[in-house]
C-alpha cells in the first residue's frame, strides 16, 4: 500500500495550479471571521498542507487590545497607559503585554505598530504536517485497465484554541468556485492516520482518491467543522495529478563521477537537473526533454518548484556537460541546467580509528558560547522546533526521550518518499557499514539531546523539539534533489523555526553553467551557486506564517571556495533576503580556524563560527563520542542552531531578521589565524542576556542592601535593618529572588523578591554562611560556612541544598576559613577562597573542586581570597584579596597570575563581560570599576564611610 500525503501549493504556479490570489479569496469567503463571540476568537482549524494565514497574524490577534476586531492607534493608547504598570494587577494591562515578558514597553507598542491595519481574529494558520509529496503520479503509458489504482493520500488538520476538542472533522474535495464536489469522510483525534496522539488536536484521515480519469489536474480539498455553534472551515489544498514521478528518484551508485582535481564535489554522470517556468504544463517539458535529448526520461521531479530530474541515455563528463548546454540553450522556458551533485556531509572524521585529544570528554564546546550561564535564563521550549536535514535521527536515543517521549517528531524520509513516525530511528535507515550512518544523529545531539536527566551529554536547547528529514546517504548516494526536496518539505511541510543543513555543495563543478533566471524573484545577472537548491532556500523565505533561519555548515575542504546553500549569504541570487542564512564555520576552543582531519572552509560568507573541536554527542548506536569525538562545520552549526532555538523561546514573538541580528551582533571577535583573518564566534550567553543596567551591595554598617545604576544613579535601599547582611549576594534573575548570607552563629541563607518583599530563611539556624553561589540549571544552592571562630580550623566547610532549602548535604570539611565561592557548572567545578589562619601564608588559597566535592585542588597560595569571579569566555578566574587590598586574575589553572589593581579594603567584586568591566566594593569609599585589565579605574558610586561588601549585577 502506497501511503501518500501532502505538501502547501507555491505562489508561483502553473496552468494547472489556481491562481493564488483566486484561492485565497475563495479561502476568505469560506473561513471569514465573525466577531460576534468573544468566547470563540481564538478557535480554529489548521490544515496540514496549505500555506497562508489568509493575510493575517497571531501578533496581529495579540495586538487588538481593545477587541474592535482592527488594529489601531487606540491599541496604542491602551499600552500608552499601562507602562509602568503591573501586568499581572491590571487587566487591560495584563493584555498590553504582548511579548509576555512581564513588562508594558516600547516592544509591546512596536508589535502594535507593525500590525496596524490588521483584522485581530484569524481562524487558520499553518498546522504539524505527515509528509509529503505534493502531487500524485498519473500513469498515462499504462493500458486504461491497469492505469492508476486510486492511491491513498494521508491529511492531516489541526484544531486550537477550544478548551473542548471536536470530536471529527469532515474532509471535502471542493470545486474552483468553493462548492464541495465530494465528502470523504471524517478526521479524527484518535492516534492514528495522520494524528500523533489522541485528543492532542490533531486530526488524520487516510483516503483513497480517485484518479481513474486519467487527466493531470489540479484538484482542492478543504476540512469543516461545525463547533461550539460556529461554522469553521479549513484553507484549500491543492493536490496536482501529473504524469511526472514525485519526488526524487535513487541514482545508480555505478554512475558517480570520480573527483574532480579542482573541487571536492562529485557528481552523477547519467543525470542532470533542470528548472523550468511553472507555467509549462507536464506536456510541454516532455516535448522539451525528448527534442534536447532524445532517450532521456524525466525520472523525479518536485513539481511545486517546478524542478525535473532527467537521466540520460548515454553517461560521463563529456555527456553531462553537452546536456547542460543544450537545455540552457531552451532559455526561456528552461531556466536553468545543472549537474546532478552528491551532497557532501561536513563532520564525520576520514579516519574511522581518529582519537581527537585522547581522554579529554569535557563538552567545551558548549562552556565555550558560554551557554553554562546562557541556561540561568532559556534553556529551548517545547514550541520551537529545529529541522535536522541529514541522514536521519535515532529519535529512541535515551538523550531524546523525558517519560517515555521522544522530542524526536514525525517528519519524513525523502530518501524513501515516506513519512518517519514520532520517535523512530531513522538515521542510515540500517546501513550500518554506510559512512553516514550516524551523522544525524550526531548533529542533532549537539543542538537539543536533552540536559539535566542524568543521561549522557547536554545539548544546547534541553527543551526544543527535533523534526527529522532524511535527506543525505551516501550509501545509495543520494543527489542534491533529495536535499532540496528535503528542505522544501522542512520549509513547507513544519512549523520549525529553524532548518538546520550540515551538508552542501560546492559551486565551481566543472561544467555548472552561469546561473539565471527570468523569474522576478531573482536577479537575473547574478552568476555562481546552485539554481535548484536556490528554489528550495526561497520557499524557506517566501513561506506562509513567516521565515524560517537556516543554518547551513561552511564545509570542511580547507578553502574559501563557496559552498551552498551556506554560501548564499554573499550572493547576489538570494539579493536582500540572505539575513535568514547563518553560515557557520568550525573554530578550535582556542578561537583559531579548524583544521586537521576536518579543516573549516572560510571566507566573507561565512558570517559566524562555532567551536568543534572534538564535540562528543549522541550516536545513532545509543551511545555518545567519548573516544572518536566528532568535529567539523556539521557539529558547529547545530550548536548555532541549538543557540537561535534558545534565544527564540526567550523571545517567541522575534522575527527570524531579529534571531539572526542578535546572533551575529553578540558573538565575539575572534582572530581565526593565517587566511581566515577575523571572524565572529558564538556567544551564547551574550545573545540571551542583556547588559546589565544596576547592581545590588550590601552594607555592614547601616545594616542594608541596596540597588544602584551601574551610573551611580538611583540609589535605593532593597532590605533595611537586617542583622550583619550579605557576607556574599546571589541573583537568581528567573524567578526574581535576591538570596544573601548572614556572617554570625545564628544566622541564616535568606531570600527575598528582588523590590524586598517576601522575606524567607531556607536554612535554619546555626550556621555561619559566608559565601554564596547558585546552580540554577540543576536548583541548587551552594554556600561556605566558616564554623564557630575565623581563627580556628574546623568544622570549616562547604555545603549544597535545593535552592528551597531542601535535601541539605555537606560536601567538603577540615578547611580553613572559607570566604567566596563560585560554580563552574559546564565543568562540574566549584571554586572558593579560603583566608586561613594569619601566623601561616600557606593556608591562605584559592582551591577548586568538583561540585560534589571530589578531587580537591590547591590553585594558589597566600592569597586571602574573600570573593571570587568567573569569567568563562577567557578561563580565567578574578579575586578580591583583603589581606593585600588589591584585586588579582589568573587561570582557571592557577598559571599566569596578575595583579590588577590595588584597592583601599576591596569588599566584593562583579564583572560584566558585555562591558568588559569589574565592578567592586571598596570600604570606606563606596562603588568603583575598571576595565578587566585593571585600566582606567574609576569611582561610580560614593558611599563614604559605609562598610560595603559584595555586589551583584542585573
Amino acid at each position: 500500500m502506497t501511503i501518500y500525503s501532502i505538501q502547501r501549493t507555491h505562489k508561483q504556479l502553473d496552468k494547472f495550479l489556481l491562481d493564488t490570489q483566486e484561492l485565497q479569496q475563495v479561502s476568505r469567503n469560506s473561513a471569514s471571521p465573525s466577531h460576534t463571540s468573544t468566547a470563540l476568537r481564538h478557535v480554529g482549524l489548521v490544515i496540514a498542507f496549505v500555506g497562508s494565514l489568509l493575510g493575517e497574524a497571531w501578533a496581529g490577534h495579540d495586538a487588538d487590545l481593545n477587541d474592535d476586531g482592527v488594529v489601531n492607534s487606540l491599541d496604542v493608547s491602551l499600552i500608552s497607559s499601562c507602562v509602568g504598570q503591573d501586568p499581572q494587577k491590571k487587566h487591560g494591562c495584563q493584555t498590553a503585554d504582548l511579548n509576555h515578558d512581564q513588562r508594558i514597553n516600547t516592544l509591546d507598542a512596536s508589535i502594535v505598530s507593525s500590525q496596524f491595519g490588521k483584522t485581530g481574529f484569524p481562524t487558520l494558520e499553518l498546522g504539524q504536517p505527515v509528509s509529503s509529496p505534493s502531487a500524485i503520479h498519473v500513469k498515462l503509458d499504462k493500458p486504461p485497465d491497469e492505469r492508476n489504482p486510486s492511491p491513498q493520500v494521508v491529511f492531516a488538520v489541526k484544531a486550537f484554541g477550544v478548551k473542548t476538542l471536536p470530536t471529527s472533522l469532515t474532509l471535502h474535495e471542493v470545486s474552483k468556485a468553493g462548492k464541495v464536489v465530494n465528502t470523504l469522510g471524517s478526521l479524527t483525534d484518535e492516534g492514528t492516520n495522520g494524528d500523533v496522539h489522541h485528543n492532542d488536536g490533531l486530526y488524520g484521515g487516510t483516503f483513497r482518491i480517485d484518479v481513474t480519469h486519467n487527466d493531470e489536474r489540479q484538484r482542492l480539498f478543504q476540512a469543516t467543522v461545525t463547533h461550539q455553534g460556529r461554522t469553521l472551515t479549513s484553507p484549500l489544498y491543492a493536490l496536482l495529478q501529473t504524469r511526472f514521478p514525485v519526488g526524487p528518484a535513487p541514482s545508480e551508485p555505478e554512475q558517480v563521477l570520480p573527483q574532480a582535481p579542482t573541487t571536492p564535489q562529485r557528481a552523477l554522470g547519467n543525470e542532470v537537473i533542470i528548472g523550468v517556468l511553472p507555467t509549462l504544463t507536464p506536456a510541454d517539458i516532455q516535448a522539451i526533454v525528448e527534442k534536447t535529448v532524445p532517450g532521456a526520461q524525466v525520472i523525479g521531479s518536485i513539481p511545486r518548484l517546478a524542478i525535473y530530474q532527467v537521466r540520460l541515455p548515454t553517461a560521463g563528463v563529456k555527456a553531462v556537460n553537452e546536456t547542460i548546454a543544450a537545455f540552457q540553450a531552451q532559455k526561456p522556458k528552461v531556466r536553468y541546467a545543472e549537474p546532478a551533485l552528491i551532497p557532501q556531509l561536513f563532520a564525520y572524521p576520514n579516519d574511522p580509528e581518529y582519537v581527537n585529544r585522547a581522554g579529554i570528554v569535557t563538552q567545551t564546546n558548549l562552556l565555550k558560547i558560554r551557554a553554562d550561564k546562557a541556561w540561568l535564563g532559556a534553556r529551548g521550549a517545547a514550541n520551537v522546533k529545529i529541522a535536522i536535514i541529514d541522514t536521519g535521527i535515532n529519535g529512541s536515543h535515551e538523550d531524546f526521550m523525558t517519560s517515555g517521549i521522544s522530542k524526536v517528531l514525525a517528519g519524513h524520509d525523502e530518501i524513501t518518499n515516506a513519512p518517519l513516525s514520532h520517535g523512530s530511528n531513522s538515521d542510515g535507515m540500517g546501513a550500518s557499514d554506510c559512512h553516514a550512518n550516524g551523522h544525524g544523529t550526531r548533529v542533532a545531539g549537539v543542538a537539543a539531546a536533552i540536559g539535566d536527566n542524568s543521561q549522557g551529554v547536554a545539548g544546547v536547547a534541553w527543551d526544543t523539539q527535533l523534526v527529522p528529514v532524511r535527506a543525505v546517504d551516501n550509501c545509495l548516494p543520494s543527489n542534491h534533489l533529495f536535499l532540496i526536496s528535503g528542505i522544501d518539505w522542512a520549509a513547507s511541510m513544519t512549523t520549525a523555526q529553524i532548518i538546520n543543513v550540515s551538508a552542501g555543495l560546492t559551486a565551481n563543478v566543472p561544467g555548472t553553467p552561469e546561473f539565471d533566471n527570468n523569474l522576478p524573484e531573482f536577479n537575473p545577472t547574478a552568476t555562481g551557486g546552485v539554481g535548484s537548491l536556490l528554489e528550495a532556500i526561497l520557499t524557506i523565505r517566501d513561506r506562509a506564517g513567516g521565515a524560517a533561519l537556516l543554518v547551513a555548515a561552511a564545509g570542511n575542504n580547507n578553502t574559501d571556495v563557496k559552498h551552498f546553500p551556506c554560501a548564499y549569504t554573499d550572493s547576489a541570487e538570494f539579493q536582500n533576503a540572505n539575513a535568514i542564512i547563518l553560515c557557520v564555520g568550525a573554530n578550535t576552543n582556542n578561537d583559531l580556524r579548524l583544521q586537521g582531519a576536518e579543516p573549516s572552509n572560510f571566507g566573507p560568507w561565512v558570517n559566524i563560527w562555532a567551536p568543534a573541536d572534538g564535540v562528543n554527542t549522541t550516536t545513532v548506536s545509543g551511545g555518545y563520542d567519548v573516544a572518536f569525538q566528532s568535529q567539523g562545520t556539521s557539529m558547529a552549526a547545530p550548536l548555532v542552531a541549538g543557540a537561535a532555538a534558545v534565544l527564540w523561546s526567550q523571545h517567541p514573538t522575534w522575527s527570524v531578521q531579529q534571531i539572526h541580528e542578535r546572533l551575529l551582533t553578540t558573538a565575539a571577535s575572534i582572530e581565526l589565524g593565517g587566511a581566515a583573518g577575523t571572524g565572529h564566534r558564538l556567544n551564547l550567553y551574550q545573545a540571551v542576556t542583556s547588559p546589565p543596567t544596576r547592581a545590588y551591595f550590601s552594607d555592614f554598617n547601616t545594616p542594608d542592601i541596596h540597588r544602584v545604576n551601574l551610573d551611580g544613579g538611583g540609589l535605593l535601599p532593597i532590605l533595611s535593618g537586617l542583622t550583619l547582611p550579605g557576607s556574599s549576594l546571589a541573583l537568581d534573575k528567573r524567578n526574581g529572588k535576591l538570596f544573601w548570607t548572614n556572617e554570625r552563629v545564628s544566622g541564616t541563607i535568606r531570600r527575598a523578591n528582588i523590590d524586598g518583599t517576601g522575606t524567607e530563611g531556607l536554612l535554619p539556624s546555626g550556621i555561619r554562611a559566608q559565601g554564596i553561589a547558585l546552580d540554577l540549571p540543576h536548583g541548587k544552592v551552594y554556600w561556605t560556612d566558616f564554623g564557630s571562630s575565623p581563627a580556628i580550623i574546623g568544622p570549616d566547610t562547604i555545603h549544597r541544598a535545593n535552592i528551597d532549602g531542601t535535601a541539605h548535604e555537606e560536601l567538603l570539611s577540615g578547611l580553613f576559613n572559607p570566604r567566596g565561592i563560585a560554580l563552574d557548572i559546564i565543568r562540574g567545578k566549584m571554586y572558593w577562597g579560603e583566608t586561613g589562619a594569619p601566623s601561616d601564608p600557606s593556608s591562605h588559597r584559592i582551591r577548586r573542586a568538583n561540585v560534589d566535592g571530589s578531587e580537591v585542588e590547591n590553585l594558589l597560595t597566600q592569597r586571602s581570597a574573600t570573593d571570587i569571579a568567573l569569567d568563562l569566555d577567557q578561563d580565567k578566574i578574578y579575586w578580591i584579596d583583603q589581606d593585600r587590598d588589591n584585586i588579582g586574575r589568573a587561570n582557571l589553572n592557577g598559571t599566569a597570575v596578575e595583579i590588577l589593581v590595588d584597592v583601599q579594603n576591596p569588599g566584593g567584586i562583579a564583572l560584566d563581560l558585555h562591558a568588559e568591566k569589574i565592578y567592586w566594593t571598596a570600604q570606606l569609599v563606596g562603588i568603583q570599576r575598571s576595565n578587566l585589565d585593571g585600566t582606567n579605574v574609576e569611582t561610580v558610586l560614593d558611599m563614604g564611610l559605609n562598610t560595603l561588601r559584595d555586589i551583584i549585577l542585573e
